[in-house]
């Protein structure tokens, strides 16, 4: 009972004490701040006294008011908006107000708004705590005029300079006209004829102090065009460093758009290596499935002594286990399908955002970007569309794992002569391309089309470099296999890495140097070994590179 008295009076002090600490900081808060407390639509139920002094209304008049009766008309619709959409997130607001008094004079205040939030996470109540910032204000302003009143003061001082120099050149003339004047009263009226010459020439002097006069008001137009010239390119000045922060911003949202692509993609890469680990595993079984079929065949005669019965069993399962592998591979054909629909939707949709915004920057704003900006801009849309070209590729490498090998005769010289006409059409290039009679072979025409254009791209762009480019097509057949050839005199590579010349994003040469986003090897290495060949390359740094690739001959004969 003891204990529990003593526990009882230690925790009645303790709250004597919290309370007593709120107060005092209550006590402070009203005495050192401008506080209004308002309920969730904003009307006001509580002012202390700094809030009526500042605003010159009685507390009377406050309470029932919303603070619409202190609105200043200063801040727009948007401002307003994005302060009550913060409270009523249930977020703490801060900022600067311009505030009208019942008087019609203005006042600033800092303030901070703090919503108090229901069970429900809900405001049921603002309170405004307001600092008066006017004096730091109008010391702001202040400081501004002083420094134009100063610049002023400057530019009459030099017109006042310049006056006195005019000033003491007239006093100089002054005294030289009545040097003459006492010359003319000494002379004889013999000099009459010359007097009224001299006055003809005071009169001509008068005319021209007053053609002076006039070009001097001219004078003092063009400075003050100047001036106001001056400041228009202060102004324009302040927009470009605006123009060049938001570009940074820009790049920096690139940058982290970029990243995320690059995710994307090795996701694709990823996937694409599961469906083709996938389709080997379908392939080894289906060959097992074929083996088992030759053994039924070799079995046939003991499965002809088998009764119906058994026959049909074994039929089912068999027709089960096909449907089951391929409901499988249609399973795997679908969801690289889907998540390259989602890769290409989720990466074309932001580049879109880029070229439209920076086309918008080329068409309105080209004339306020110096070479600076306009080479950063330039620089934007080049990347923009280098990454469009890498969707691409990514997009046809992935496709090409599920896409069905239609085997035809081929006419393999035709498609090459078909090939060069198609990149003639696309691009200039001075290689001299010499073409021997090719084996024809038994492979899928379009994907063969394909190989062809983006070898014959490789060697085209790696030997332009050189003064005659020169690149070789040829094949011959070994060992029941058809090998072709491409060989070009361009800048070559080192063989220490051929292992990765045909790997997806591997690059020997730096794309400054040449063009590319280190996928067509990589697609021509899919398509040949899809059709049971191989490829491989030779080269040497400088002196040009031939690359091979064989077909089966056996499915010619």
């Amino acid at each position: 009972m003891i204990n529990t008295a003593l526990l009882s009076e230690t925790t009645a002090d303790a709250l004597k004490k919290s309370i007593k600490e709120a107060a005092d900081f209550k006590y402070a808060l009203v005495e050192s701040c401008i506080v209004a407390i308002t309920d969730q639509k904003g009307t006001i139920n509580y002012a202390n006294d700094n809030f009526c002094k500042i605003s010159k209304y009685s507390r009377e008049e406050l309470i029932g008011q919303d603070h619409r009766i202190i609105n200043s008309g200063f801040h727009s619709k948007e401002f307003i908006k994005n302060l009550w959409t913060t409270l009523a997130n249930g977020k703490i607001w801060r900022g600067e107000l311009k505030n009208k008094a019942k008087d019609g004079t203005y006042y600033w205040v800092e303030t901070t708004i703090v919503p108090f939030l229901n069970k429900e996470g809900k405001p049921y109540q603002y309170v405004s705590i307001r600092v008066d910032i006017t004096e730091l204000k109008t010391a702001k302003e202040l400081v501004i005029v002083n420094k134009e009143l100063a610049f002023q003061n400057n530019e009459n001082e030099k017109r006042a300079e310049e006056l006195i120099i005019a000033n003491k050149e007239l006093a100089f003339q002054n005294k030289e006209k009545e040097k003459r004047a006492q010359e003319l009263i000494i002379a004889n009226k013999e000099l009459a004829f010359q007097n009224i010459e001299k006055e003809k020439r005071a009169q001509e002097l008068i005319i021209a102090n007053k053609e002076l006069a006039f070009q001097n008001i001219e004078k003092e137009k063009r400075a003050e065009e100047l001036i106001i010239a001056n400041k228009e390119l202060a102004f324009q000045n302040i927009e470009k460093e605006k123009r060049a922060e938001e570009l940074i911003i820009a790049n920096m949202e690139l940058a982290f758009q970029n990243i995320e692509k690059e995710k994307r993609a090795a996701e694709l890469i990823i996937a694409n290596e599961r469906l083709v680990l996938r389709n080997k595993v379908e392939e080894k079984r289906a060959k097992e499935l074929i083996i088992a079929n030759r053994g039924l065949r070799k079995a046939e005669d003991d499965i002809l002594k088998l009764n119906k019965e058994d026959i049909r069993v074994l039929n089912e399962e068999l027709e089960q286990k096909v449907v089951a592998r391929t409901a499988q591979l249609e399973s795997a054909n679908q969801e690289l399908e889907s998540f390259s629909y989602s890769v290409s939707h989720d990466l074309r949709t932001p580049l879109r955002a880029v070229n439209g915004y920076a086309k918008l920057l080329e068409e309105d704003y080209a004339d306020r970007f110096d070479t600076e900006g306009r080479r950063m801009l330039t620089v934007v849309q080049d990347n923009a569309k280098k990454m469009g070209v890498l969707i691409d590729d990514l997009l046809t490498f992935s496709r090409l794992g599920r896409k069905e090998v239609k085997k035809s005769a081929v006419n393999m010289t035709a498609l090459v002569e078909n090939a060069l006409e198609e990149l003639h059409t696309s691009q200039e290039f001075k290689a001299c391309v010499t073409i021997n009679d090719l084996h024809p072979a038994i492979a899928d025409t379009t994907l063969m089309a394909q190989v062809w254009v983006n070898l014959l791209s490789n060697a085209i762009k790696y030997s332009s470099k050189n003064k005659k480019p020169a690149i070789k097509i040829d094949s011959e057949k070994k060992n029941d296999e058809l090998i072709y050839s491409i060989s070009d005199n361009g800048v070559g590579f080192d063989m220490k890495y051929v292992r990765k010349l045909f790997g997806v994003f591997q690059r020997l040469h730096s794309s400054k140097d040449f063009e590319g986003t280190g996928v067509g090897l990589a697609l021509v290495h899919r398509i040949i070994t899809r059709q049971g060949g191989k490829i491989w390359a030779k080269a040497a740094i400088n002196k040009g590179a031939t690359f091979y690739f064989s077909l089966p001959g056996k499915e010619l004969n």
